[in-house]
């Protein structure tokens, strides 16, 4: 009987322990296989920042194996036992976004098309007539129910761009969605989306936000706050000055308008005969954020009669006194013709449209005086030359004037003088005893 002979035999035991493993998994080299998962949303584009989380679908379906998050193109690397089978699940802000359920995994793995329910909000706000607004303020407002049965509210403001859109990427397409839209600070349009599902379209949910278009009615009244028909009323974008409508206004002073919803400025412009040019007249500003919306405008400039009245040293009126007019249009001074002269009161009339003028006075071919002022109501502008006087009609220069009036009273005095002073002779003759 040969003796019993025990061979010594190497037993190499590997254990590879997996991270997040729920259950201690014995695995040689050769069982663990390279698994490269790529999230991408509704429109196959590449998702960073998404959590996947890998499940034990082999034994325990609830059992967390291994989680990671996507690199900036979208992958995530997991080193897994081959043989099995495993869940992946992704979450996006911790809502769950997308599953694989029951994947077997054999051998090394590359999913690159792990798709998950994420989708662009593409928003564009529009006119009536179809064209894009910009600059329009909008506020996207959602809330979602996170794995743990927490209500997240989000809110994001956004501002449309020269084509009239904006663009909200990776949206959870299960969420109810606001959206209140602003032209100029004032709310036009709120609109409610439960869910992106019935909105998608290739991984994109399109909306439109028309925004409205209202009413304007203009009045104009003049100086005297009477109607005032047949100036040009102009409607400008206020954030562009670009002219949107014109109309002149009819024999009551109005004028109707069909503007979008929003701010604009309101230009009126009036045509003088006696300037023989087209003047401004008034201008303001309106947020047209209500339908069938008045606006009253008073031109104080138009249909005014303003005078000049021009009187000597002593408060005389002087007549024929030479005005002359100059108005500015612009940043230009303009000379008013033909020049103006005072009537026998001393009086003379100015254009009957306001504004800034310069008026200078002479008299005898002399400037006396030049004044600069803005014209808006019926008034007497008083000039008062202390350098003339008016005697027998005729202006004569006061100085002079008071040189000859001393004279005349020198004269005067001197002759009472002589005068008394012979009457007192002639007395004194007669009391004197012959």
């Amino acid at each position: 009987m040969k003796p019993l002979r025990f061979r010594s035999v190497s037993l190499l035991l590997i254990i590879f322990t997996v991270p997040f493993l729920t259950l201690p998994i014995q695995a040689s080299p050769d069982q663990v296989v390279d698994v490269q998962i790529r999230t991408v949303n509704l429109n196959r584009e590449p998702l960073a920042g998404v959590t996947v989380e890998v499940y034990n679908a082999t034994t325990d379906p609830e059992a967390l194996v291994e989680k990671g998050v996507t690199n900036q193109t979208g992958w995530v690397r997991f080193q897994l036992v081959n043989d099995m089978y495993y869940s992946f699940k992704a979450f996006w802000k911790d809502e769950e976004v997308g599953s694989l359920p029951e994947q077997s995994i054999t051998s090394n793995t590359v999913i690159d098309d792990f798709q998950c329910s994420l989708a662009h909000i593409k928003v564009a706000v529009i006119d009536e007539a179809g064209f894009p607004l910009p600059y329009i303020d909008l506020v996207l407002e959602y809330s979602y129910l996170t794995r743990h049965n927490e209500t997240v509210p989000k809110i994001f403001s956004f501002e449309t761009r020269e084509n009239g859109t904006i663009v909200v990427p990776n949206m959870l397409t299960n969420a109810n969605y606001t959206i209140g839209a602003r032209r100029f600070g004032s709310l036009f349009n709120t609109t409610q989306i439960l869910g992106l599902n019935q909105l998608l379209k290739d991984g994109w949910a399109n909306i439109t936000i028309t925004c409205p278009t209202y009413t304007l009615f203009v009045h104009l009244v003049d100086s005297g706050k009477l109607p005032l028909p047949n100036v040009e009323v102009e409607i400008y974008a206020w954030s562009s000055q670009t002219l949107v409508q014109s109309e002149t206004s009819n024999d009551r002073g109005n004028a109707t308008f069909n503007c979008t919803f929003g701010r604009y400025r309101v230009m009126v412009y009036g045509y003088s005969g006696e300037l023989k040019r087209r003047i401004f007249l008034n201008e303001t500003v309106v947020d047209l954020i209500e339908d069938q919306l008045f606006l009253s405008i008073h031109c104080k400039i138009f249909n005014i009669t303003p005078s000049v009245k021009v009187v000597d040293y002593f408060g005389q009126p002087i007549p024929d006194a030479v005005i002359e007019l100059e108005r500015r249009f612009d940043q230009e001074w303009v000379k008013i013709v033909p020049v103006r002269k005072t009537d026998v009161y001393g009086v003379s009339s100015l254009p009957k449209i306001g504004g800034d003028y310069r008026v200078s006075v002479y008299v005898t071919g002399d400037l006396c005086e030049t004044r600069t002022l803005y014209l808006d109501e019926t008034k007497v502008l008083l000039f008062k030359t202390e350098k003339y006087a008016m005697v027998s009609g005729l202006p004569i220069e006061a100085s002079r004037l008071i040189v000859y009036i001393s004279l005349i009273l020198l004269i005067t005095l001197f002759g009472l003088a002589l005068s008394h002073g012979r009457l007192w002779q002639i007395i004194m003759r007669k009391k004197s005893p012959s």
